[in-house]
């Protein structure tokens, strides 16, 4: 017997509830997958060449991992209350959260590629490396890094999770001082002086007398990128000079 008009709405209702319900479950399984992934990397990672690059890569990664989905299991679970009262607004913020979880699970992709490349020592041991002396310069210079080096598409610090990426498969010494550069992209946030005032940013923002005379020339970007390479020269020095000199081409001037 088909549906009476009265019906119809509350079918309708349920319908459209069963279809949310199965769109929420399906975005925390999303979650708990990545969540495996990282978790099962000290385990999965027994067959490859350095099985404890793996440990140690699962304990620095961890959480990394945990900071980019901290709060999402609570938020997609509180989409069922708002639900009830407002469907329209429950699917818009289902929306919201899916597309911030595509971007972090992207990211979550990266680390698991990059960790299994580095455990395999296709890096010939230069990410770890890095690591030591991103550490070592981090602690000297007082700021609060624990993140790692991973092989990447090209050298980057990634912003929010703060991966810092060796350009594969440029597995040279010569690109280990890179690093500190990419390390100076986090120190623009970390940097203090001995008022614990934290003068980057705002030296980089400009908040002093010529800034706007500098704006003219360069863009906050290319600002950065500049801070990013004074840093790399007082902390590494002639090394970081002698890479960029390698790095450099004629057909880029």
């Amino acid at each position: 017997m088909p549906p009476t008009g009265d019906a119809s709405p509350e079918l309708a209702k349920a319908a459209s509830a069963a279809h949310f319900k199965a769109r929420r479950l399906s975005l925390q399984e999303d979650l708990e997958r990545a969540r495996a992934a990282i978790d099962g990397l000290d385990c999965w990672g027994t067959t490859l060449a350095r099985p404890q690059e793996m440990k140690l890569l699962s304990r620095r990664l961890t959480p990394i991992f945990e900071q980019g989905f901290h709060g999402f299991p609570e938020r997609i679970a509180e989409t069922d209350a708002t639900f009830a009262s407002d469907p329209g607004g429950a699917w818009s913020e289902l929306e919201q959260l899916t597309r911030e979880l595509v971007s972090r699970i992207s990211d979550t992709l990266t680390l698991v590629e990059g960790a299994f490349l580095r455990a395999s020592g296709f890096d010939n041991g230069l990410c770890r490396t890095a690591d030591c002396l991103l550490d070592e310069i981090a602690q000297q210079a007082r700021i609060h890094w624990q993140r790692t080096v991973l092989p990447a598409e090209r050298e980057q610090a990634r912003p929010g999770a703060w991966l810092i990426g060796w350009r594969f498969p440029d597995f040279s010494i010569w690109s280990l001082p890179l690093m500190a550069h990419e390390l100076g992209h986090y120190a623009v946030d970390e940097l203090e002086d001995w008022n614990r005032e934290r003068l980057a940013r705002k030296l980089l923002d400009g908040g002093w007398t010529e800034a706007e005379e500098l704006r003219a020339l360069v863009s906050p970007t290319e600002l950065e990128e500049l801070f990013a390479d004074a840093f790399g020269a007082f902390v590494l020095g002639p090394a970081y000079v002698a890479c960029l000199m390698w790095r450099a081409s004629p057909a880029r001037v």
